[in-house]
């Protein structure tokens, strides 16, 4: 199930965008404006390296943001993403994380 998920944004953010880079900096400025499906979407494209080079750290950030906005997928894709994380990986993912939702 969790597969098919992200092959289903994967293959929307293709059909929508003639390009991932297209794709990731349309969903950029959605997340910024705290849509909680961008910000998960984000998260794979970190988590996969679509679009962008693969970071874990970034990937966990912005499941995390996500997961706090209310996108309950997110949960499940932060904590599988955080059992394969150093525990300095994840401390400075999750500083990451609260640094975003506070800055002004």
């Amino acid at each position: 199930m969790r597969n098919l998920l992200l092959t289903i944004v994967v293959l929307f953010l293709n059909a929508c965008s003639p390009t991932l880079t297209d794709a990731f900096n349309r969903t950029s400025i959605l997340a910024e404006k705290g849509n909680a499906i961008a910000q998960f979407n984000l998260g794979i494209m970190y988590h996969k390296g679509k679009g962008v080079t693969q970071d874990s750290k970034l990937a966990y950030m912005w499941y995390n943001i996500a997961a706090s906005s209310g996108n309950e997928p997110a949960i499940e894709w932060r904590d599988k993403i955080a059992k394969k994380m150093s525990p300095s990986q994840l401390k400075k993912a999750q500083y990451m994380a609260r640094a975003w939702v506070a800055k002004p």
